[in-house]
């Protein structure tokens, strides 16, 4: 910059003439996320994370069965709290969400009443 210049008049200029030093201009990289799976080295566009162990996998890696999930998340942590974890154990619950004595009761068997559309009005005598 000379003596008396305006330097921001100088770099507007510089910017005009097609820098591609401004990091506006430049060209970012599209695949950036890189299967996890040894060996493999396909990148994706956008991240394909595994629901259980929370890593980035390709396309053709991304169900448990094609990249060997442990099923263990990277941080080594489970899904669940400890806290978490102990709660389930008091109330019982299963894997599934379900506890085992609402499982249970939520089975209608036959020949009882007040479970079908008959005890209801809906029809059936």
């Amino acid at each position: 910059v000379r003596r008396g210049e305006m330097p921001d008049v100088l770099v507007g200029e510089h910017i005009d003439r097609h820098c591609k030093a401004d990091p506006a201009q430049r060209q970012r990289k599209i695949f950036t996320n890189k299967c996890l799976k040894p060996g493999c080295k396909q990148k994706e566009m956008m991240k394909v994370i595994c629901e259980q162990c929370h890593k980035n996998y390709c396309l053709k890696h991304r169900h448990p069965l094609d990249h060997d999930c442990s099923g263990v998340p990277a941080d080594g942590l489970g899904f669940v709290s400890e806290r978490g974890g102990s709660a389930a154990a008091r109330s019982g619950a299963v894997p599934g969400g379900v506890s085992a004595g609402l499982g249970a009761a939520a089975q209608v068997r036959p020949g009882t009443r007040g479970a079908g559309p008959e005890s209801r009005g809906l029809g059936g005598g």
